[in-house]
């Protein structure tokens, strides 16, 4: 019996080390700052999303489907917060088709890709892998990606309409 209790607190003992361990490499490899950056760069990175996604919409002509898109986002947010976003949301939808082809269009699609440029640099430092594709070719991927994104949520609030 007492062998037992000696393996499991040994045991237990290496766990904690291992946790330990872990904390401390963290810690010292800058992992909160990382960490903190690229949540705070993703939600930096949804309002121009936002933006992206009423501007779609609003070509593709359903205006109410705007109101499903940001109750899917936005719907657990608390009111005081998701409110405002949504007030400007429906301001976008409420300007002329036209201006989707503008050059703001452009700026609020290079700003919503930031949060995925942001997320993978927090990867490849977490993992210490050196990026070796141009810089172009990371952008325009984080681009696709995010029509992409913004045409999925999209196809959901339809379908969920």
């Amino acid at each position: 019996m007492r062998s037992f209790q000696t393996r499991a607190v040994k045991q237990i003992a290496r766990i904690g080390h291992f946790f330990w361990r872990a904390a401390m490499r963290f810690s010292e490899d800058g992992g909160l700052a990382n960490s903190s950056n690229v949540a705070l760069s993703l939600l930096l990175s949804l309002f121009p999303f936002l933006m992206l996604i009423a501007s779609l919409i609003r070509q593709l002509g359903d205006p109410a489907l705007v109101d499903e898109v940001v109750d899917l986002l936005l719907g657990h947010w608390p009111a005081n917060t998701s409110a405002p976003i949504a007030e400007q949301v429906k301001i976008i939808v409420e300007q002329n088709p036209g201006e989707f082809y503008s050059l703001s269009t452009l700026i609020a699609l290079v700003l919503a890709s930031n949060g995925i440029e942001n997320a993978r640099d927090g990867l490849n430092r977490a993992y210490k892998v050196r990026e070796t594709r141009s810089w172009f070719l990371r952008r325009l991927q984080g681009i696709i990606f995010v029509v992409l994104v913004a045409f999925s949520i999209i196809a959901v609030a339809f379908v969920l309409v």
